[in-house]
């Protein structure tokens, strides 16, 4: 009886929907009544306005039911004449507005059937269908998801309707975001981590963070600890994008975040047990180094392999020992390889090891601080400290991400009972496409097989076109499309096909306003045209206007 009842309860919502709404145009073609199922062409009743990226719905003319519609392109057409290209040319345009009409183009959502499921129409949409604008209860009913373990990202634009997305997706499929610089990238991210970290039950993050613009996560996770104590559930509210429950205080309080420096873990791998994932990249180093012959490379790349201890007095020590009947050049290379390339590499002597090992982060306290905390963020971006002397080099700082998303994948495809969502910022520094660099397979596995082992992967790519394409069509279920520059719009394409490529106005989207094409969705892989919430703006240093203003203060200061 129970079910009956609730089916009873949508119709009558169904009769309500169809019978009240606003009628705003009809389905019809010019040219024909030829058009398919999933796009509808509609001229608009003259007086009425319908926005790009709103919802209408047409009562279907075999089930009456309503086929939902999103409206994907609207314009003017109004016929041309030679007279009025003439008038335009002298300055003397005749406007006629009773010429013009006003058209759009929707995309179909799906049909609405009795018992609240939303399918495929059967059938086609007859022309001249009504075409009534769709009530808000409505948009939120074909676009929200059903399953409560969801976050609001942002809302639709004019309607002011919330978009949610179900969390499950995301975990199993991953997430690309891609646009322009300073189109809102970082900042949907950022809400996105926020949220899901804030959820019930929270997500687990381990962020590999080129910029430090992170950071803000650990600022507003730390920001809504102290609301709550203070008993401000609007702030919370505010940034949970939701009413608050009591799971929600829980969940809050329980909250926490960690930082790890880079350059903690770069010592970590000196220590004895953990020295051979260093030798690789030290390897790597060597081989580089075009002036030495090779022979003077593979004695150095020897002596490095021996090494019990990885200190420049160490590696000199055993270029004297296991010399053998090398010639006297090839030690004298390899010595030259030692004190000339590895020394900004490499701690020179005991005392000095022992000074890095007490910065040392072991990798294997990883898991521990990962399941202690909501978020651990490695931050890429920190200052050495003055004490420190090791080289900022972006290759090593990509071998150690590689070796931390390895060790990650170890742990999540050996214990069934973990799981973190891996986030890079910067994709293409450790994912760059074929011809730009070398991109470890841990990656693609990642991107393709992580969902399974709860250890999905999260990318930002600033530029689309310099990031493997074996990683991004692998998260493609789930994507948010910012403003891209030209060169990235064939890569959109190639990698989401010329339908959705088409319903991108690309250089037209402003700033944290996107095209998020998501199984998270109600509908799998449905679209909706978001404004993103902003929960916090990125980290990062003083804006350059706040900066050169200061200088030309001191400037005048100095002057006077």
């Amino acid at each position: 009886m129970g079910g009956e009842t609730v089916v009873n309860d949508f119709k009558d919502k169904l009769k309500e929907w169809i019978s009240e709404e606003e009628k705003v145009g009809n389905v019809y073609d010019v040219r024909g009544s030829y058009y398919g199922l999933n796009i509808i062409p509609i001229t608009i009743t003259r007086g009425k306005e319908i926005p790009r990226w709103s919802y209408v719905f047409v009562k279907h003319w075999k089930t009456g039911n309503p086929v939902v519609f999103q409206i994907i392109d609207v314009y003017f057409d109004q016929p041309g004449t030679e007279y009025q290209d003439a008038s335009i040319s002298m300055g003397n345009p005749i406007k006629d507005p009773s010429m013009r009409k006003y058209k759009c183009k929707g995309l179909l959502v799906g049909e609405i059937n009795e018992n609240g499921e939303i399918i495929p129409p059967r059938y086609p949409i007859e022309p001249e269908a009504d075409v009534y604008r769709c009530p808000k209860d409505m948009i939120e009913f074909v676009t929200q998801p059903l399953d409560e373990w969801n976050i609001k990202v942002g809302e639709i634009p004019e309607l002011g309707i919330p978009v949610k997305i179900h969390l499950e997706p995301l975990v199993r499929q991953g997430l690309l975001i891609t646009g322009a610089q300073g189109t809102g990238k970082t900042t949907a991210l950022i809400t996105l981590i926020t949220r899901a970290t804030l959820a019930n039950p929270p997500l687990k993050f381990l962020i590999l963070d080129w910029t430090g613009e992170f950071r803000s996560v650990e600022k507003v996770i730390n920001s809504i600890k102290e609301k709550l104590k203070e008993g401000d559930k609007d702030y919370i509210s505010k940034v949970l994008g939701r009413d608050v429950s009591d799971l929600d205080l829980d969940v809050i309080s329980n909250a926490s975040v960690s930082v790890i420096e880079w350059w903690r873990m770069y010592c970590g791998f000196l220590e004895d047990e953990f020295i051979q994932y260093f030798k690789p990249i030290l390897d790597g180093i060597i081989a580089q180094q075009r002036q030495f012959s090779d022979t003077v490379k593979k004695y150095a790349r020897e002596l490095v392999n021996y090494a019990d201890k990885l200190t420049i007095e160490r590696l000199e020590e055993l270029a004297d020992i296991r010399r053998g009947r090398r010639e006297e050049t090839t030690v004298i290379g390899a010595k030259a390889i030692i004190n000339n390339v590895l020394s900004s590499y490499l701690p020179k002597n005991d005392d000095e090891f022992e000074k890095w090992k007490k910065y040392s982060y072991i990798i294997d306290e990883l898991k521990e601080d990962i399941v202690e905390n909501n978020v651990v963020i490695v931050d890429f971006s920190a200052s050495l400290p003055e004490d420190l002397s090791i080289v900022d080099d972006v290759e090593i700082k990509s071998e150690l991400a590689t070796m931390i998303a390895k060790h990650i994948w170890d742990i999540g495809s050996r214990d069934p009972n973990f799981g973190c969502v891996i986030v890079i910022d910067e994709a293409h520094r450790v994912c760059p496409e074929k011809d730009l660099g070398y991109m470890d397979p841990i990656w693609q596995r990642l991107a393709s097989e992580g969902g399974r082992n709860k250890i999905p992967l999260w990318i930002v790519a600033r530029r689309l076109s310099l990031v493997s394409k074996k990683v991004t069509t692998e998260l493609q279920q789930n994507f948010f499309c910012f403003n891209v520059e030209d060169v990235d719009r064939k890569r959109v394409e190639e990698d989401l096909g010329k339908s959705f490529a088409e319903l991108v106005p690309y250089g037209t989207i402003p700033p944290l306003h996107c095209i998020i094409k998501s199984n998270g969705f109600r509908i799998p892989g449905q679209i909706v045209f978001t404004k993103i919430d902003v929960v916090e703006r990125p980290a990062g240093g003083k804006l350059s206007k706040d900066v050169f203003k200061e200088m030309s203060e001191r400037a005048r200061n100095r002057n006077k």
